[in-house]
């Protein structure tokens, strides 16, 4: 017991739970107690009658006399001493220039929380970090304004975009530190005030940099992780700055309208076209899909329809958008687009309509009813009675059964892995639906085309 309770202390960092907390003390007990080091008011004694190393700030002359306040209770010397060496840098210059909101029980525990949470920050990082932007008029913080804390490689200025606070990014903006620095993660300081505010956005746009478009080690720009937040605002402001929206991203190879349209951000990619309207038709480097293509939403394909987004533009492999949203199943957007007049029989580069692709009952039944064609053949010579016959689908039975009801032929051949529901010779034509699936899916269908159509006639009517 004796050896996990020790193991407890050395990862608490103390003798328990209250060695970390800061309280008010009274100084005579520390007369006799030696001390370990000092800087300023600051002063570590040690050991204790209780055998620790306790680190006090002493109050000001004209506060009181007898009393002070006690940081931290170790046993351990060493790391009294670090924790000493970290706070002597930071507690005395922020004191002396901020004594107001340092000085007491609350202040002071923020502080030490955070020196042991990130034991390489500046005083410039833990002042921009609470918004101390009075601070750096000290000359002792000033000058770690543009220092990269060792572990995560973060500027003050980092730490303030991450926390929001516009008084530090302004200060630190008129000491002209660079913007040309990035953390570990690849992140620059665009990176992270595309993730804030247009006013965030225009302070720190005010010099010119290199990173603007520079990819991240996740490979996404600002301009794509503002489109990602779902952030317009963000958007417009990086455009205005002058961002790129024809850097793509390295890893996938998507450009930032593509990712404004997975991330169902219409805004986002409204601002985009409404600045660049070339960026309506343009293509992803890695698939050739057009923002129609990346549409994770009804709304969206409205919105892009609206715009004059080509509705059966192709892929590099043939695919248009409606036969990805069958691939993805989304029901919803295959009835938009389809009442927007997307074709429903296209092929694509291995001779597959959407209804080769499609994987449940509901969206083989709304491809049917605006004339999806059963009896056409792919490349492997496969018509779509083939594919769902033998393909490992849930719902299959009830979707040969569908097919079979609108006459789908069964394989003029028997193909190398046909079924019973598929083979020439065979006999098995499905499982019906029961009473309450088919007025569910009516509902549903009802619904969606409602909703559909209103949009539409909306949209023409204005």
């Amino acid at each position: 017991m004796a050896f996990f309770g020790n193991l407890l202390k050395t990862i608490l960092g103390s003798e328990g739970p209250s060695g970390n907390t800061v309280t008010e003390v009274g100084i005579a007990q520390f007369a006799r107690v030696s001390i370990v080091g000092r800087e300023d008011s600051l002063v570590l004694y040690g050991p204790t009658r209780s055998n620790t190393y306790e680190l006090l700030l002493h109050k000001p002359v004209d506060d009181s006399l007898h009393k002070a306040f006690s940081l931290f209770r170790v046993a351990d010397s060493s790391e009294a001493q670090v924790r000493f060496l970290s706070l002597k840098d930071i507690l005395p210059p922020l004191a002396q220039v901020m004594p107001y909101e340092v000085v007491n029980l609350q202040g002071l525990q923020v502080i030490c929380d955070l020196t042991r949470t990130h034991p390489t920050w500046t005083v410039a990082h833990v002042a921009a970090h609470l918004g101390y932007a009075a601070s750096f008029s000290s000359s002792e913080i000033a000058k770690f304004a543009d220092t990269a804390e060792m572990e995560m490689k973060d500027t003050p200025l980092h730490i303030a975009l991450k926390k929001g606070n516009l008084e530090v990014i302004k200060v630190l903006m008129d000491r002209n530190v660079s913007v040309d620095v990035t953390d570990t993660k690849g992140n620059s300081v665009y990176h992270i005030a595309a993730q804030s505010n247009e006013v965030i956005i225009q302070l720190v746009t005010q010099k010119n940099s290199r990173l603007m478009d520079t990819p991240n080690e996740a490979g996404k720009t600002p301009l794509h992780l503002a489109c990602e937040a779902d952030k317009p605002e963000c958007v417009k402001a990086l455009l205005c700055a002058g961002a790129d929206v024809n850097v793509a991203a390295t890893h996938d190879s998507i450009l930032p309208i593509h990712t404004a349209m997975a991330a169902n951000s219409t805004l986002c990619a409204k601002e985009i076209i409404a600045m660049y309207p070339n960026q309506l038709n343009v293509k992803d480097m890695k698939h050739g899909g057009t923002p129609l293509h990346w549409a994770t939403s009804r709304e969206m394909i409205n919105a892009m329809s609206d715009y004059g987004c080509s509705i059966n533009a192709r892929n590099f492999h043939g695919l248009t958008a409606l036969h990805k949203m069958v691939e993805h199943n989304r029901l919803a957007c295959v009835i938009t687009l389809l009442t927007r007049g997307a074709e429903v029989n296209v092929c694509d580069n291995e001779g597959n309509t959407a209804l080769h692709l499609v994987t449940s009952p509901a969206v083989l039944q709304a491809l049917l009813v605006f004339g999806g064609n059963t009896a056409i053949i792919n490349k492997k010579e496969s018509n779509v009675r083939h594919c769902i016959a033998s393909s490992s689908l849930r719902e299959k039975n009830l979707m040969l059964y569908i097919i079979h009801a609108v006459g789908a032929a069964r394989c003029k051949t028997r193909l190398a892995n046909c079924t019973d529901g598929c083979s020439p010779t065979g006999q098995f034509d499905g499982v019906p639906p029961d009473s309450n699936l088919i007025s569910r899916s009516r509902i549903t269908y009802d619904d969606l085309l409602d909703s559909a159509i209103m949009g539409r006639t909306i949209t023409e009517v204005q």
